[in-house]
């Protein structure tokens, strides 16, 4: 369930964004509970949850990458 969390907060960030750098993610989600709850049932650090879930999303179709910006993609 926490890497379908991971996903949910983040293609929401960028559903409401519609695009946005590694960078402003990490800013946006530095204190999300949601995010360090989910990286530590994972066993990650909270930076790797979101470079794990952004990849993820890429390889399901559901978001590009372009280096550090990361784009929505719709159906």
């Amino acid at each position: 369930h926490a890497r379908h969390a991971l996903k949910a907060l983040i293609k929401t960030w960028l559903l409401h964004k519609e695009a946005g750098t590694m960078a402003a993610m990490r800013e946006a989600f530095a204190d999300a509970g949601v995010l360090h709850d989910a990286a530590r049932q994972l066993g990650m650090e909270p930076q790797a949850a979101i470079d794990w879930t952004i990849e993820s999303l890429v390889e399901g179709g559901q978001a590009t990458r372009d280096g550090e910006l990361i784009r929505d993609r719709r159906p």
